[in-house]
């Protein structure tokens, strides 16, 4: 089965090779340089059938990367279709060529115009209709272009065609990636691991350190940061603590060995005064609620749930190692925005206090490692 798999992969890639290699072959791009009558690979003697250059705009999505920065970006281009692209060998010659790089050259003039709509940031539907609209304009161009040069054989009229739109041209220069500007709104999720240690004689006379999993949730705005956070794990019993539950009905010990859980949810507020493009320092304090706690096994009765609880204050310091931001010009597809997404490690070191009777209170020194995925929506604008 492993076999069968691998040789699929395989077989996958080849033809993906393959393909994208007769795509090249077949095609040749406007900034490939001059047509050339090895450019048109269809031949023909049948009597009755002209030359043709097959030309069109096509739209593909380039990908670019500056340091720690990729953009994606939609990307236009002319260019002709070689195997539909038809010569009759008795109509060769330097003019018809020569009018064939002049429609080429007014294809590059309405891919630039379709590019600058595109660096707009235009949904799918919106860049489709772009690219109709100016491929109707196009080949209405090329049809006056036909018609007032002979395809060509008026001289006086291809010369005032070439100057026409090498003026066009020169006004519309080659399209650079728009300025991107991040928007105010936010929003992240982290995942992770840690531990929180007890400080103090209270807390770290009964319970040892708690390794945990990490989630959490952000929310920002501008540099201000909403974060949800919460962590589940496991602590020991350093010695035995006796435990009252049933509003103090009932009493039961939890022994020195046990694993009692521990779990924490907090919410807290952020600023980050450290934001660039590879680290950022973000403050926080907050509320969070604290709980140790371990399942009673009554024999013969229900089980309970024997806890500790607390809500209390929070504080501490995110720190983000930003080693990945994608930028993406392309539409979101379930909603049509730009975003910018930023992968990092964050390294958060905190504190809470603790009170969970007169008896067993104190602060609990905390860390965690987590991966942090965080998107900004964009603001697109030109150059």
């Amino acid at each position: 089965m492993k076999k069968s798999f691998t040789y699929i992969i395989i077989l996958s890639m080849i033809c993906f090779t393959i393909s994208a290699q007769q795509r090249d072959t077949n095609t040749k791009q406007w900034s490939s340089g001059m047509l050339s009558w090895e450019d048109f690979q269809d031949t023909t003697n049948i009597k009755g059938v002209s030359s043709i250059l097959k030309t069109n705009l096509g739209i593909d999505i380039e990908k670019t990367k500056e340091g720690n920065t990729k953009t994606i970006r939609p990307r236009a281009y002319a260019y002709i279709d070689r195997p539909q692209s038809r010569i009759v060998p008795s109509e060769k010659s330097d003019t018809l060529l020569r009018y064939y790089q002049a429609t080429f050259d007014l294809l590059e003039l309405y891919r630039r115009k379709l590019q600058n709509e595109l660096n707009k940031g235009l949904t799918g539907i919106d860049a489709e209709n772009e690219h109709r609209h100016y491929m109707q304009l196009y080949n209405e161009q090329c049809e006056k272009m036909a018609i007032e040069t002979a395809k060509g054989k008026n001289q006086n009229k291809m010369r005032e065609w070439e100057l026409y739109i090498i003026q066009e041209l020169r006004a519309t220069p080659l399209s650079s990636t728009p300025l991107i500007q991040p928007r105010g709104f936010g929003y992240g999720i982290h995942i992770g691991f840690g531990a929180i240690f007890p400080i103090g004689d209270d807390l770290s006379n009964y319970f040892s350190p708690a390794w945990q999993f990490h989630l959490g949730l952000d929310f920002a705005y501008k540099r201000a940061h909403l974060l949800l956070d919460m962590a589940a794990g496991s602590t020991k019993m350093k010695q035995d603590l006796s435990i009252t539950y049933d509003k103090g009905t009932q009493e039961t010990t939890w022994i020195k060995g046990q694993h009692p859980s521990y779990s924490q949810f907090s919410v807290a507020l952020g600023y980050e005064m450290i934001d660039n493009k590879h680290f950022s320092m973000m403050p926080f304090i907050g509320g969070t609620q604290t709980e140790y706690s371990r399942v009673l096994d009554r024999q013969g009765q229900d089980k309970v749930n024997i806890y500790k609880n607390d809500f209390n204050i929070t504080a501490g310091i995110n720190f983000d190692y930003r080693f990945s931001t994608i930028v993406s010009l392309v539409p979101s597809f379930w909603f049509g925005h730009h975003e910018m997404f930023t992968s990092s490690i964050r390294t958060r070191i905190y504190i809470n206090y603790g009170k969970y009777d007169f008896m067993l209170k104190g602060v609990q020194l905390g860390f965690s490692v987590s991966y942090r995925g965080f998107g900004r929506l964009l603001k697109i604008s030109q150059n």
